[in-house]
């Protein structure tokens, strides 16, 4: 849509086009109702097509096939293209080679509605775009003369119209301002996250979800100064922004520090103006690598939060604490001002932004700072582990390669399975990251063995090495290693070399592609073999866990035997191989019992109220996302009634599960012996017990477990002895006579010493069970609550930490430490013909947690299978 205005003159009729504004094009004015994501599409597609200086980019669609745009703003007398700009950008920084130029433009990023509940910044951006697309505005087009605006306007489209869906159904008329109404109680799953139930501001770095995949490349491409990512927080908040809140990383540079500082001023004269409340330096943080202003500070940038109070309570309209009324279109208008006055700091700071801009990748690749300026990983890895990290590099464009002298030498190391500083042999086929690269903040914030940060007051994870994500064998080094940047080097070309009509096919069982290779052939009627111990046949050991595919009870697929299981091995880029017996050199021969049949499992998974979004989430995204196998998702609240007999597996994750407990009367002769305040005991409905008993496998995750503590027929204790139970009493008494006398200034610091959220410990594993296959005997897990359960009195206790010293990194109080003995972290109860799973940690937390895959998939497919 165009709109034309016909100017009358003595040469006949002119026609001008001018992009209307978004009350001109929506027929509302902004902040009146909700804006679905098509329509804020359709507005920035008509303000690129009246205005020239605007152009739209597409860099994807979400899960729910919306579309993912930015609009790119230009001066409307630039004569250069776009991709001469962006050019010209990335050879002026030093990030690629080419003849540097006199262009000096500062390019400012804004990024709307991760979290789609947050409504109001997409609205804004709509908004922030006509400011910048008019051309009559003579403010903004004197800015434009020295920066690029980049707006996206809504990074979290399926999350956002999840949201506005709920308000237009539920809203009056005329917006009620109570609390306690419908239109202010957003239903679960709410509208904070995107298809998969995924927190996109945690995701930049991992890039898990497929609309930060998509988003990361162009963000690369353009590699802004500065990147604003807009929220909106609790009601009574009025509104937050730079500077943040300690802790910072220590990578952080001053000037970033700096001019946090700067733009917050700047944003302050606005908000004194106006008289709006604002706060600075409380909450927000920057140190956990994942967010969307910590991503783009490792990266060089300029990034900051902002935050409008509003969020899922905040509706059209909302009472607050203070009595004031919140309306939908204060907020868009806060969000609106910190835009313009952010790009009015980089025009007013342009030189120096883009000299520090220069500067923060020079230092990286001549003077990288940190105590280590290499980081080891060891050739001895599995390839399908190596690979995947090394596309995970590629994607952030880390900078990697091989040793420059191939010679086998000793060198001095941190060792991250032992914790110590270690001599240890460097191979010519080591994988070698070295600090010396342009994007050495970054690979140094991501592989620091542990991280530095100066105070334990933050708002996320305190622990992210990739060595322990990935489960490596690794070695940080002080000594510079000079590498060759050959990254064709390492991914290793399979060459399959597969007899005709073999007796069986074999498989190591190692990464997510075995799983993968495993669920593949399983859905396609396959018969799989999962060997219970270590066999070596063809002079190759194959330890537990390893498939074995005979061609013996798969006669019902004929001539498709050998094409489906080739096709995907291929598929899932697997060590498969063929051999021509079942007889081993050493083990179980391929017709032993101990070469255990696995049957493709019908699995059902629980949702709902009572539910954690996010855990459910990323169980949903792994089965469908990442394995491709499908799956039954019942609500919670109807755990009595469900078709038992219809799965096999049942997948419980966190959540607080009121439903999941029955109230039962005790007997009479109970109710002579007990109190009245005693005479109702809750517990599992009988049906779940009885399906276990009957051959069901109930996977219980994390705080799922708490509902099972000192049930009858269930594994977990809350002590593990009347002893025990006396001494844990005594310290919560003393525990209670501490925390009152808690100063009320440090009463959320005194918490800390009860927290171990977001660390990383390492846990004890019985690698001859079968929750255990494909792992060694220690695992690194990310710790996420501070609860912790005894040992299993009856069951198997296969993933265990035995005392304080099991952890590793990041931050944990000091009294959860003190509660660090003889706990469980992964364990089985058999009942009967049936098996129930414990995972007290969250193996698939946020999905970058690679090496807790292949556990969970032992959890559903090989535990009792």
């Amino acid at each position: 849509m165009k709109k034309f205005i016909c100017l009358i003159g003595f040469t006949g009729f002119l026609f001008a086009k001018f992009p209307l504004s978004p009350q001109e094009f929506l027929g509302y004015e902004l902040g009146e109702k909700f804006t679905y994501h098509h329509q804020v599409i359709d507005y920035f597609e008509q303000v690129e097509d009246a205005a020239d200086h605007v152009q739209l980019l597409h860099y994807g669609y979400t899960y729910e096939d919306r579309p993912l745009i930015v609009a790119v703003i230009t001066h409307p007398e630039n004569t250069q293209t776009l991709e001469q700009i962006r050019t010209n950008h990335l050879i002026n920084s030093g990030l690629i080679p080419g003849n540097t130029s006199d262009q000096k433009l500062a390019i400012v990023w804004l990024s709307y509605s991760v979290h789609g509940n947050e409504s109001s910044s997409t609205e804004a951006a709509m908004k922030t775009l006509f400011a910048f697309a008019n051309t009559s505005n003579k403010t903004t087009m004197e800015w434009l003369k020295r920066t690029i605006v980049i707006i996206d306007p809504c990074i979290n489209p399926d999350g956002r119209d999840r949201y506005v869906q709920f308000y237009t159904m539920t809203g009056n008329r005329e917006p009620n301002a109570s609390l306690q109404t419908r239109e202010h109680q957003e239903p679960w799953p709410g509208g904070r996250t995107n298809h998969y139930y995924f927190d996109l501001n945690r995701d930049w770095t991992w890039q898990t979800q497929i609309e930060t995949i998509q988003r990361i490349p162009i963000y690369k491409a353009w590699m802004p100064h500065i990147h604003v990512d807009y929220h909106e927080q609790y009601i009574n908040e009025p509104y937050y922004f730079a500077p943040a809140a300690d802790p910072y990383h220590e990578r952080i540079t001053p000037w970033q520090r700096e001019f946090q500082t700067i733009i917050g001023k700047n944003n302050t004269r606005y908000f004194d103006k106006k008289n709006w409340l604002y706060f600075t330096k409380e909450v927000f943080d920057l140190l956990y690598p994942g967010y969307g202003d910590t991503y783009p500070i490792y990266n060089g940038a300029i990034g900051m939060t902002y935050e409008k109070a509003g969020g899922a309570l905040g509706g059209l309209a909302v009472r607050t604490s203070d009595g004031d009324t919140l309306t939908l279109k204060s907020r868009i208008d806060h969000h609106y001002v910190t835009g313009l006055s952010t790009v009015e700091s980089a025009y007013k700071h342009r030189d120096r932004i883009i000299t520090e801009f220069q500067d923060f990748f020079t230092a990286g690749m001549q003077k990288p700072t940190g105590k280590y300026n290499a980081f080891v990983i060891q050739y001895s890895n599995s390839e399908a582990i190596k690979d995947d990290l090394l596309d995970w590099l590629d994607n952030n464009g880390i900078e990697y390669g091989l040793p420059d002298d191939p010679r086998s030498r000793s060198i001095r190391g941190f060792n991250y399975k032992t914790g110590k500083d270690e001599s240890f042999r460097l191979d010519g086929k080591d994988i070698i990251i070295s600090t010396a690269q342009k994007k050495s903040v970054l690979t140094y914030v991501l592989f620091e063995p542990k991280t530095i940060y100066t105070d334990s007051l933050t708002y996320d994870l305190t622990a992210w090495s990739i060595p322990y994500v990935y489960g490596l064998d690794a070695y940080a080094v002080e000594t510079p290693i000079k590498i060759k940047r050959n990254p064709g080097l390492m991914k290793v070309s399979k060459e399959y070399i597969w007899d005709k009509d073999p007796y069986a096919y074999v498989q190591r069982w190692e990464s997510i592609h075995d799983l993968k290779f495993m669920t593949e052939i399983l859905k396609r009627k396959i018969v799989v073999r999962v060997a219970e111990e270590p066999f070596e046949i063809n002079k190759l050991i194959y330890n537990r866990g390893s498939l074995v595919i005979t061609r013996k009870g798969n006669e019902h697929l004929g001539n498709k035997f050998d094409e489906i299981v080739r096709k995907s091995a291929i598929k899932h880029n697997t060590n498969l191989a063929t051999v021509g017996t079942g007889l081993v050199t050493k083990g179980k021969d391929f017709g032993s019992g101990k070469m255990r049949v696995i049957k493709a499992p019908r699995v059902a998974v629980l949702a709902g109220e009572e539910v954690s979004s996010r855990n459910f989430g990323e169980i949903w995204y792994f089965f469908e996302q990442q394995i491709e196998y499908p799956i039954s998702v019942f609500d919670a609240s109807n755990i009595n009634s469900l078709p038992f007999k219809e799965f096999d597996v049942l997948i419980i994750p966190q959540g607080s599960y009121k439903s999941l407990v029955t109230e039962i009367a005790p007997s009479a002769q109970i109710k002579k012996e007990t109190s009245a305040s005693k005479l109702i005991k809750n517990q599992p409905p009988e049906k779940l017990l009885d399906w276990i008993k009957d051959g069901g496998r109930l996977v219980v995750i994390g705080s799922a477990m708490d509902k099972f503590v000192d049930q009858k027929g269930y594994g977990l204790v809350k002590f593990e002895s009347k002893d025990a139970q006396k001494i844990a009493e005594k310290k919560a008494q003393e525990k209670k006579l501490s925390d009152r006398l808690t100063k009320y200034k440090d009463h959320k610091r005194k918490k800390l010493i009860d927290n171990a959220y977001g660390s990383i410990i390492k846990v004890k594993m019985d690698n001859s069970h079968p929750l255990a296959f494909g792992y060694e005997t220690e695992y690194f897990s990310l710790k996420q609550r501070s609860k912790m359960y005894p040992y299993l009195p009856k069951g198997w206790n296969i993933g265990i930490v035995e005392n304080s010293n099991a952890h590793i990194a990041g931050f944990m109080g000091h009294r959860i430490k003190k509660e660090m003995k003889n706990n469980i972290i992964f364990g089985v109860q058999d009942v009967k013909k049936g098996r129930i799973v414990y995972l007290a940690d969250n193996p698939l937390f946020r999905a970058f947690w690679y090496n807790g895959k292949l556990l969970f998939g032992n959890a559903v497919f090989i535990v009792g299978g």
